[in-house]
């Protein structure tokens, strides 16, 4: 378990908690009640990385994502 951040388009941020990863993505912890943009960064708050993901699916509290490839600087999400 990690704590992170998910920063959304329009800047807004949610502390999450991210439960298992994979090279190619990842299941969080989020509450349901908050609604999630199609792709958006997420950052772990301990080692201070940055990555761009896309929703895949979403269960009650629980979001899969999936790592995009690119480089945060080429994105809008700074």
């Amino acid at each position: 378990m990690q704590l992170a951040r998910v920063i959304l388009p329009c800047g807004k941020r949610i502390i999450c908690v991210i439960r298992d990863v994979s090279p190619r993505g990842a299941k969080i912890n989020i509450s349901r009640r908050y609604q999630l943009a199609e792709a958006f960064r997420l950052d772990l708050i301990h080692s201070k990385k940055k990555f761009v993901v896309e929703c895949a699916w979403r269960r009650g509290d629980y979001v899969g994502v999936k790592l995009i490839p690119v480089s945060i600087s080429e994105t809008v999400f700074r």
